[in-house]
């Protein structure tokens, strides 16, 4: 696998309210919440500010999320990838937002990841992916929200699988872009990240700190292990066709600044995943997104998902809807792992008629091969 191709972006922290838009801030309920104007790091919207608001969970973090639009309004949340955060849905939140200000969209920083705390030190690994479900599920009964659309993407489509699965009652749709099912058979995973990248920041850290190094992976991030590693981060990691160099920029500075008891923790959490027996009585509505140039879940992550998509409706009626992007494209333009940064409008469209359509992506897209089973 070619570094080059791994297509791993990392957006960050937070949605912008353009006024442009004519979308108005709103005054949201306070209950031990506190509240957070970030400066705009993009420079097209540097007059915009950014807001970012912070809960005390039971669960032991400090959890940092944006919240945007109607607060009456139907509910979308979005979970980002591994070593990522809010930022990830930034671009797709403000293409929803300009087509339907009715909306309400929050997305958290999950923990570890962006402005939300990093938990204590422990024995065990409290990156795995029942703690991210806590969580989630704790910012929804914090924000007194029964039921979502959720939009995971990457490790965030696993944690919104978790919940789809296992709390269907809080879901209305699952929506999973550069999704995986079966962590144990991604080769992004064993083939690069985990003996490539973790294991030798692994070795590192065992090196020059011991039996010490997990309590000092918790302090320690990419930045510390020097300039060699930030920029092979800045050349291979923070990469995408279609997005704006300025803004990938942003994304390297918060991407660096990731704890590495987060990259270690959560990696080895997502090379256990398995859900390929559980995910036959999956019953929400559905719908996959995927471009078709993703080497992090390649095709052969794609074909087991969809397989087990047509188990599930099969089983249980449910609808899942996969569209392929890139199909319109020569080899090397093709959409990658992150695809709903540089194609949010596209995104942000098929999200739309996904919820809002009895009977979406009926009509025929030159761009997009749509697989349905409905």
């Amino acid at each position: 696998m070619k570094l080059k191709k791994i297509k791993f972006i990392i957006l960050t922290s937070a949605i912008i309210l353009s006024m442009a838009l004519g979308i108005q801030a709103h005054t949201y309920e306070s209950f031990a919440e506190t509240q957070e104007t970030l400066a705009s790091v993009s420079p097209e919207k540097d007059s915009v500010q950014i807001i970012k608001k912070g809960i005390d969970l039971s669960t032991g973090i400090h959890m940092k999320y944006v919240e945007v639009g109607n607060p009456n309004g139907r509910t979308i949340l979005f979970i980002h990838g591994y070593t990522d955060t809010s930022r990830s849905f930034e671009k797709v939140m403000a293409e929803l937002l300009e087509a339907d200000p009715s909306l309400r969209l929050i997305a958290p920083d999950l923990r570890g990841h962006g402005d939300s705390s990093t938990p204590a030190p422990d024995n065990s690994n409290p990156f795995e992916i029942k703690d991210f479900v806590s969580d989630i599920l704790e910012l929804l009964k914090f924000k007194n929200i029964t039921k979502v659309e959720l939009v995971g993407h990457s490790m965030g489509s696993v944690i919104a699988q978790e919940i789809a699965l296992e709390h269907p009652n809080k879901v209305s749709s699952l929506t999973m872009i550069g999704a995986f099912m079966n962590g144990k058979e991604n080769s992004a995973i064993h083939d690069f990240l985990l003996p490539e990248l973790i294991g030798k920041w692994e070795h590192v850290l065992k090196e020059e700190f011991g039996e010490n190094w997990k309590v000092k992976s918790y302090t320690l991030t990419p930045k510390d292990l020097g300039t060699e590693v930030t920029e092979f981060l800045k050349e291979n990691w923070v990469t995408d066709i279609d997005s704006d160099p300025s803004f990938l920029n942003d994304i390297y500075l918060e991407t660096i600044e990731v704890p590495l008891a987060t990259w270690i923790g959560a990696l080895n959490s997502l090379s256990k995943v398995d859900n390929s027996s559980r995910f036959k009585s999956l019953k929400i509505p559905s719908l996959i997104i995927w471009g078709s140039g993703d080497e992090v879940t390649a095709k052969p992550d794609q074909d087991r998902l969809l397989s087990h998509c047509k188990a599930a409706h099969n089983k249980n009626a449910t609808p899942i809807y996969f569209r392929n992007y890139g199909v319109d494209r020569v080899e090397n333009k093709l959409p990658g792992h992150n695809m709903h940064w540089g194609n949010s409008k596209e995104v942000a469209a098929d999200i739309l008629e996904f919820i809002g359509s009895s009977q979406p992506f009926e009509a025929e897209d030159s761009k997009v091969e749509t697989i349905c089973f409905n």
